[in-house]
């Protein structure tokens, strides 16, 4: 916000705006977490397209440098940059890209790991300080469940982690349609959250079937249930699929009472044969469920379903009443065993029957078997629910009987095992049996809970004895990067104690393949059902040496640590895409020019003086240290580390900074505010030419690199020499350094294209590289108007390179400038590119180049001049005149030499844009010269400020508003305003002491200007408000252009 200015002349700097202060820190409760998309789906991906919003509560200023947003497996992403204003809303999203997020509005940042459908934690972390967390569950518990619906929480709610205090989006709050009614996403993103309803009725629920059912051990058998939601399950005869509906099946001892702990429940599906009208049940609908008969004996199954994602549940068992669950009332189950279980004879003491035969077997006991090797997080082309598998093995002699074992994860479901391992042998388990949906496995049994990609623990347990557990996590030492790769015990440490500890455990090696994808990248890794590789050997654990020495693959040395400039930065890719992403594929390279080997044991590598990572590495003599943000080569470019981080490398004003007990050793800075480019696809590479502690911190010593060391063809191809010798520089652009939006093409700065080798198929067309459908162009007078221009740059710019206009689009829909032209007094023509947001602005300037444009990025550059004397400038799309301004340099438009004209927002459309009296000069600063001389005023690209009415509108205005009471022979306090320079301006009030009606030059002396605010009676006025006929009264837009005309009123010497 920039100050108010000076009326005629130069624009001032001071008046009645002033700058926004930078903000403080947020504490506890200051800042809260309101809502969470965590679960888009069909047409927007999750790895673009969740979001969660934040609030600030307080009345000040919130600035989040030096925070991090997180989950619960820490994963984090810096949110330096990001402030918000008292009571603001801003949404934090994966990706900032309109087109993939869902066109969500109000995105004040982005994070880089993803949001577990099945349960997570949102954190914002200052510091060591959490300032808010909510953890999440998929409607197990407390949250509801949300495909396609944020997680809302209720504004008058307290606490945010409670989850009854959260709903689902509205049905009305939609804010991505998509191309069909399936595509479209709910929420409420950078608005204010509305109410959480009351929980929507569930008007009838029941078990349909017989009430009692007998089954065998070992058999399947169905259970449906029948739902009626008004509004939801009445649309069609089939069943209504509604996000917000679920349906479960419960299993549980014969007389187990409602929300006990002993019942076990299973997701129902919609039932793909229901006809409503031929059951006779129309307006209900039917789920239906497939369960494993559990072991002999008696139970009850119970049927609950809920229309609000989880958050309540109406339970119901076999009759019509809705009087909730009644034992009495429960689907009765009587398992009877399995008849092949019977031996005849009957089995010798160290035999089990086994489906009718005799088995050699002994009883298990703690640590006979255990789990051995997970695969918790499958991935493209596999799917969770079919290809999640887990292994035990047997580790005696012995076959080893479960028949009276299951295994449980850290919810309480569990899978019954039921058979024989073989003495050594392994048992494989498996979410589907379908090979052609799990990855080609053949497995021994099939489970139905889910594994946790975030940690989850699997028991081996056969009646009170527990055989075995293990609880894996993603963090804490356990191995990282287990996407499509198992984690398995090391061959090694096959035993019940050491599977419990992370470090037994690795990720399986990249030559053991069991599932060939296409594209290879996307092939798992693993040996279900098989033996598992031993992992790496460490012959420096443990330790062989001394405190003074440090041990280098297995040989004790002595520790020698690096002088300022002795290591330093050579190499860093901040920017991988298209085939690589951020989250995997950033790295960064230090190397040694001395001639002997460097212990960075203690030393700490640090992103923009915040994240960073501890070392314990040597680096040889000459030699390189490679950092990867991922250790997986199929993710990381093939790239094998020497090291991981966890924090990202910002493509703008971003550092890396080694230290080495608490002394700078070398720092490496790019982006914004510094000389060095940030290089997309290509790493910036070091010259070694240059290799010197002085002459690496010259931007001229870096250059991109040339030589690809990732082949992805095409566009996909990555440049760089990670890890190894950095050739010499030979681009011409070696040492040139672009702003944002530029690029160096046989040295010169020009302005990026994206669609330069983009070709569309009709009709769609190139929007920032990507093929999009097309956005409408204006069509008619006034869709897009002139709202600002800056045609005479002086003293220090010039006009052929930093002249520049502005466009809006009043309208509510986005306008694309395709076919569109700028066109000047005597047709010389320009095309216009770009679209212009909803409400929003573009602006074009004779430069793209912000070296001599005056710092600016305008959206395109045009090749004629505007004249300083005055001149006519059209806006033609397709042969259409759809605007045109015809300034001069006075007397009717402002006369403005270093200085923007600027149209007030109360004139914006088509006719009042031609009325010099509407345009003014702009006031905020948008290049600051080093001599205040050649400071140049405007607002390209960003509203505009509003205009000191002028003399007649000033008068019009008495005259409208004050009509009757201090105009046209009204009368009041003695003050007349049939013409306010007689009436008013220098006259003294009769009603606040000290103060003129009107003090010209400062509308905060002039008690008239107070009496139209509302501020009279603060400095010692009486009376009513003006004018008496409000309210309405006069809009703060208006009263702005008060006390900007008093401003601009000539002082008396």
């Amino acid at each position: 916000v920039g100050g108010a200015g000076g009326m005629g002349g130069e624009p001032g700097v001071g008046g009645m705006g002033g700058m926004p202060p930078v903000g403080r820190a947020p504490a506890p409760g200051d800042l809260v977490i309101t809502e969470i998309l965590y679960d888009p789906h069909n047409a927007l991906a999750e790895d673009t397209a969740e979001w969660f919003e934040i609030e600030n509560r307080t009345v000040d200023t919130l600035n989040l440098a030096g925070c991090v947003f997180a989950d619960d497996g820490g994963n984090e992403t810096a949110a330096d940059g990001i402030i918000l204003e008292p009571f603001a809303i801003g949404v934090v999203a994966r990706s900032a890209d309109g087109l993939l997020n869902g066109g969500l509005p109000n995105v004040v940042g982005t994070f880089d790991f993803g949001l577990n459908n099945g349960g997570d934690s949102v954190i914002v972390r200052c510091g060591d300080v959490e300032i808010d967390v909510v953890a999440y569950d998929d409607g197990a518990a407390a949250f509801p469940d949300a495909r396609q619906y944020s997680i809302s929480l209720d504004p008058e709610a307290e606490d945010n982690a409670d989850g009854a205090n959260w709903c689902l989006a509205g049905e009305d709050d939609v804010y991505y349609e998509g191309a069909t009614p399936d595509d479209v996403h709910r929420g409420t993103p950078g608005a204010a959250n509305p109410a959480c309803p009351e929980p929507i009725a569930v008007t009838a629920c029941r078990i349909l079937g017989d009430a009692q059912r007998t089954v065998n051990f070992r058999t399947t058998f169905d259970v449906s249930g029948l739902i009626e939601i008004p509004g939801v399950t009445d649309l069609t005869n089939g069943v209504d699929v509604d996000n917000r509906v679920m349906a479960q099946v419960g299993v549980a001892p014969r007389g187990t009472v409602e929300d006990d702990e002993a019942w076990i429940f299973t997701p129902a599906e919609p039932d793909g044969a229901w006809d409503a009208e031929a059951a006779g049940e129309v307006g209900r609908d039917a789920y239906i469920v497939t369960l494993d008969a559990p072991r002999v004996g008696e139970y009850d199954v119970a049927f609950r379903a809920s229309a609000d994602g989880g958050l309540t549940w109406t339970w119901c068992d076999t009759d019509a009443d809705l009087d909730g669950y009644q034992p009495e009332s429960a689907l009765q189950l009587t398992v009877d065993p399995d008849p092949a279980d019977v031996c005849d004879p009957e089995c010798g003491a160290d035999e089990v029957c086994l489906r009718g035969t005799c088995v050699a077997a002994a009883p298990a006991a703690p640590g006979d078997v255990i789990v051995t090797e997970i695969l918790y997080d499958p991935h493209d082309p596999l799917d969770d629910n079919d290809a999640e598998w887990f292994e035990l093995t047997n580790l005696t002699d012995s076959n080893i009987s479960l028949l009276d074992c299951f295994v449980a994860d850290d919810g309480g479901n569990q899978v019954f095992v039921d058979d024989v391992i073989e003495a050594g042998g392994t048992l494989l388990f498996v979410r589907s049996d379908d090979g052609a949906l799990n990855g080609g496995l053949e497995p021994d049994l099939t489970f139905g809970f889910s594994l946790g990609n975030g940690g989850d623990s699997l028991t081996v347990q056969c009646g009170e004895t527990v055989l075995d557990t293990v609880v894996y996590d993603d963090v804490d030492g356990w191995p990282g990067a287990t996407q499509r790769i198992s984690i398995q015990l090391s061959a090694d440490r096959y035993d019940a104690e050491a599977n419990d500890a992370a470090g037994s455990w690795c990720v399986a090696p990249e030559e053991l393949v069991y599932f060939v994808a296409d594209p290879v990248e996307n092939s798992h890794r693993g040996t279900p059902g098989a033996a598992n590789a031993q992992c790496p050997v460490d012959p420096c654990d443990p330790n062989p040496c001394d405190e003074n020495q440090i041990c280098d693959a297995g040989e004790c040395i002595d520790r020698m640590g690096p002088g300022v400039g002795e290591v330093f930065f050579t190499e860093v890719l901040m920017d991988p895409h298209t085939s690589l992403d951020d989250t995997n594929a950033e790295w960064f390279e230090l190397h040694n020019p001395t001639d002997g080997a460097l212990d960075l044991t203690g030393c700490t590598i640090t992103e923009n003086g915040g994240m960073g990572i501890e070392l314990t590495h040597m680096i040889e003599a000459g030699g390189y240290l490679l950092f990867v943000k991922s250790e997986d080569m199929l993710l990381n470019g093939g790239l094998v580390p020497d090291g991981t981080f966890g924090f990202g490398l910002g493509n703008s004003a971003e550092s890396l900074t080694l230290s080495c007990f608490d002394v700078v050793i070398d720092t490496i800075a790019w982006g914004t505010g510094t000389d060095l480019p940030s290089v997309r696809q290509a790493s910036l590479q070091l010259d070694p030419r240059t290799y010197t502690a002085e002459l690496n911190d010259l931007a001229t010593s870096w250059c991109s690199a040339e030589d690809v060391y990732y082949e992805a063809g095409g566009d996909g191809d990555h440049r760089g020499t990670p890890g190894a010798a950095n050739p010499q520089c030979a681009d011409p652009c070696f040492g040139v350094v672009c702003d944002e939006g530029l690029e160096c093409v046989e040295g010169a700065c020009v302005m990026i294209d994206p669609c330069a080798d983009v070709v569309c198929d009709d009709p769609l067309v190139c929007v920032e590289g990507e093929c999009v459908a097309p956005v409408p162009t204006p069509t008619m007078v006034g869709d897009v108007l002139i709202t600002e221009l800056l045609y005479d740059p002086h003293d220090g710019l010039a006009e052929e390179t930093a002249e520049w206009f502005e466009l809006h689009n009043p309208g509510e829909v986005e306008l694309s400038l395709e076919g569109c032209v700028a066109r000047e007094d005597n047709n010389q023509s320009s095309p216009l590119n770009g679209v212009v947001p909803a409400g929003g602005y573009v602006f074009f300037a004779r430069s793209a180049d912000p070296g001599v444009n005056g710092g600016l990025t305008p959206t395109g550059t045009f090749n004629f001049s505007l004249g300083n004397s005055g001149e006519t400038l059209t806006v033609a799309c397709n042969g259409v005149d759809i605007d045109a301004v015809t300034y001069d340099d006075g007397p009717d438009f402002p006369d403005a030499r270093k200085v923007s004209i600027n149209l007030d927002p109360d004139a914006f459309d088509e006719e009042a844009n031609d009325e010099g009296s509407n345009w003014c000069f702009g006031r905020d600063r948008y290049f600051e010269a080093a001599d205040p001389v050649g400071d140049h005023f405007g607002t390209p690209g960003a509203p505009n400020v509003v205009c000191a009415f002028t003399d007649a509108q000033m008068q019009a205005l008495v005259d409208d508003r004050c009509a009757g009471c201090h105009t046209n022979g009204g009368m009041s306090g003695t003050m007349t305003l049939d013409d306010i320079f007689v009436g008013a301006v220098g006259v003294p009030s009769f009603e606040a002491e000290g103060l003129d009606r009107i003090e010209p030059g400062d509308h905060m002396a002039s008690y008239l200007w107070h009496k139209l605010n509302g501020t009279h009676l603060d400095v010692g006025g009486e009376g009513l408000r003006m004018p008496r006929s409000g309210p309405p009264y006069l809009t703060d837009a208006q009263i702005e252009r008060v006390g900007l005309w008093i401003d601009g009123l000539p002082v008396e010497p």
